[in-house]
């Protein structure tokens, strides 16, 4: 049987993953959706990027990538991964590492008659200390106006009508502001991404679920599953 699953952030650390897939039948086919923040598209110029997908590909399960903010933009990584066709949509996968595929974003994919919604990126709230201290920051870290063109085009394709949105942040209107880090000024915080997926919904998108990650926290809020180390069946009910 082909599964479908869901989970937040993991900055490089695989341990919940190759846990949740321990539970489950091995005679199942996985697909993992991570929510950005992968930890992969990473340390490029130290070669750890290939460490960490080796771990990967001995999983059983293949794992299915939006970038956040703390990953490169792999559309750009063309030495490195080539476009295939997907689910009615690109995808991007190194040849080498057969499991792990990372989506298009602003691209609309169908996985069990559901329409399925991808776009990752956001900003960094802590741009300018990673920049004070020479620290990895990726410049294209936002979604792309290139991104938000493709995401147009589909939108307006499938009359703004998805079943489930996949993205690393959230719409404005559901920032959970509780979860903000002390000592950050929320006035310097470019919340650009948040606003434009606000506009989609202004623009009349409608959707039965949308998952995102970003925040670190698992819960529901203003209609907003948010999650970090939950691992939920991506349906859209």
């Amino acid at each position: 049987m082909t599964k479908y699953f869901v989970t937040g952030d993991c900055h490089g650390q695989y341990e919940k993953i190759k846990f949740f897939i321990s539970q489950q039948n091995p005679d199942d086919e996985l697909y993992i959706f991570i929510l950005g923040d992968v930890g992969l598209n990473w340390h490029l110029k130290y070669g750890l990027d290939d460490e960490k997908k080796r771990y990967l590909s001995k999983l059983n399960a293949k794992i299915i990538c939006l970038r956040g903010n703390h990953d490169a933009n792999h559309e750009n990584l063309t030495d490195i991964y080539s476009v295939e066709k997907m689910w009615g949509g690109d995808v991007y996968r190194e040849k080498k590492y057969s499991n792990i595929f990372f989506v298009k974003d602003g691209e609309i994919y169908t996985i069990n008659d559901k329409k399925i919604f991808c776009c990752g990126g956001a900003y960094s709230v802590d741009k300018f200390y990673r920049l004070r201290h020479r620290y990895i920051w990726f410049e294209d870290e936002q979604p792309t106006d290139s991104n938000k063109k493709n995401a147009y085009r589909n939108l307006q394709n499938n009359d703004y009508k998805v079943d489930i949105v996949l993205t690393h942040t959230c719409p404005y209107f559901a920032i959970p502001e509780y979860t903000f880090l002390p000592g950050i000024d929320q006035n310097t915080v470019d919340k650009s991404t948040e606003i434009w997926f606000e506009s989609l919904c202004d623009d009349g998108l409608q959707f039965k679920k949308w998952y995102c990650g970003h925040y670190h926290i698992d819960e529901e809020y203003r209609g907003i599953e948010f999650l970090y180390h939950c691992f939920l069946p991506l349906e859209d009910r």
